[in-house]
């Protein structure tokens, strides 16, 4: 991501059964993704598509910082098809997880150490409405960590040098799924 790029490329179709072909695309891999992005870009304006409270402050700052002007609906379908590529994952993961609890192996000896589970929630307008009327959702943020990933400081502060996030748009019940 450094600024505009300007590229001609060929573009060839067979008219008898309508097979594309765009050779640079491949050459660039961006062949079939979103937008002609590369999926490293993608990751990126998405970070800051989420990182700054609005889609305008996104764009100002990729401009500010990486030279290059985008397209504030763009950076907003980015942004929203990444996250949902990740919570699709996160979700397919839980799942498989919640599906084979009963296979995970407890080791005869543990060692003793303290899980620690940490959540936070906030309330969001997200302007579309459910099946109740409400545009408002809940946010959720599941922390886990263990003792033995605790930094402690002499002034009795902490740091957390490991831990596990994942972050959900819940509605009450599905909640404890997101635990896995």
């Amino acid at each position: 991501m450094v600024g505009d790029v300007l590229l001609e490329r060929s573009y060839y179709i067979c008219r008898n059964c309508g097979y594309k072909e765009i050779p640079l695309d491949e050459t660039l891999e961006i062949t079939g993704l979103p937008h002609k992005i590369t999926t490293r870009c993608q990751i990126e304006i998405a970070y800051w598509g989420q990182n700054q409270p609005s889609f305008r402050e996104a764009h100002d700052a990729i401009k500010k910082t990486k030279g290059m002007e985008i397209n504030e609906e763009t950076l907003r379908q980015v942004t929203e098809a990444v996250g949902n590529a990740i919570f699709e994952k996160d979700t397919l993961r839980s799942k498989n997880s919640m599906e084979n609890a009963a296979q995970l192996e407890v080791a005869d000896n543990p060692k003793k150490t303290t899980l620690y589970i940490m959540t936070d929630g906030a309330a969001v307008n997200t302007r579309v409405e459910d099946e109740n009327g409400s545009t408002w959702r809940e946010n959720k943020t599941i922390m886990v960590f263990k003792d033995k990933d605790i930094i402690r400081r002499k002034e009795g502060s902490h740091i957390i040098r490991y831990r596990e996030e994942s972050r959900w748009r819940l509605k009450g019940a599905a909640f404890p799924k997101g635990m896995y």
